[in-house]
């Protein structure tokens, strides 16, 4: 008796530090739940932001690479207007050196006569509207940039998250379905042995008959409800609830015993369980009990 004391106590208090467990794991796996919905929120809200800033620099880009080539092409017509207007000045000192030389006349006399004659200063305007037109384009932005690697190395953070929360919801997931086999196997060998003894104990109570324990959904064992199922003698199989009120007595006393059989306890008090039996029935509960 003290071995089996020992050895129930030993069992109650690992029900207990299993049933703690599962409670703490049921705990945590809804805290990392919520944990999760709300990084997920937060990396919804992030993904968008990053989305709406990608599409922002990307447009930037876009602008800054339109203006850029637009700018080389308006350096590259500058500079092809001012090595116009250099040639030009060779071109016009050469023509006044050759007047100077050859036909004796200056600039202004020339300029005088011929007032339609091109003049390269004519292409001053143009050059500092060329120019205005840069300057209006403005600065880059080219924080844009930083500001893109900084969203990245914090959606790169939060992706990391994101992989540890699943990684612990797997690992308690795991722990879950192990502590539901060990549980679920500890109950079908608990509830195979006491199929057997209560069908004895039926037996030795009424002289006869065969009582049956039957699970309702095999498929969900710890979920499962449990079907009584007893034929005194001389009758037909039935449910316990059809029975009379000795009978019922008498397969609720067959069960009591069966379970005290299986999980065995230093003592227990029967508070007026012989109320619903008749003097036969007394008679065999009392020999039972011898």
């Amino acid at each position: 008796m003290e071995g089996l004391s020992q050895e129930e106590e030993n069992s109650n208090k690992r029900i207990l530090e299993l049933e703690t467990a599962s409670i703490e794991l049921e705990t945590r796996n809804e805290d990392l739940k919520k944990q999760k919905t709300s990084l997920e929120e937060e990396l919804s809200v992030k993904s968008s932001l990053f989305s709406g800033i990608k599409n922002r620099f990307s447009g930037l880009q876009n602008n800054i690479n339109q203006h850029k080539d637009i700018l080389d092409a308006n350096k590259a017509k500058i500079h092809q207007i001012q090595m116009q207007a250099q040639e030009m000045t060779f071109l016009e000192n050469s023509i006044l050196e050759r007047m100077e030389q050859v036909y004796k006349t200056g600039k202004e006399e020339v300029q005088s006569r011929f007032k339609e004659d091109f003049n390269p200063d004519e292409t001053s305007p143009e050059i500092e509207l060329l120019k205005q037109k840069i300057e209006s384009y403005g600065q880059v932005n080219l924080v844009a940039i930083e500001e893109f690697d900084e969203l990245r190395q914090r959606f790169d953070f939060l992706t990391n998250q994101q992989s540890d929360l699943i990684k612990s919801k797997e690992s308690l997931h795991e722990a879950i379905l192990k502590i539901n086999r060990t549980t679920r196997k500890m109950f079908l060998e608990t509830f195979e042995k006491l199929v057997v003894e209560f069908k004895n104990y039926f037996r030795l109570l009424f002289g006869g008959g065969d009582a049956q324990l039957f699970l309702q959904d095999e498929q969900d064992v710890l979920e499962s409800g449990i079907e009584i199922v007893c034929r005194p003698p001389g009758k037909k199989l039935q449910n316990v609830l059809l029975l009379s009120g000795g009978e019922k007595a008498m397969s609720a006393i067959a069960l009591l015993f069966a379970i005290f059989k299986v999980k065995p306890s230093p003592f227990f008090v029967l508070d007026e369980i012989d109320a619903a039996l008749d003097e036969a029935n007394v008679d065999r509960f009392s020999r039972m009990l011898v």
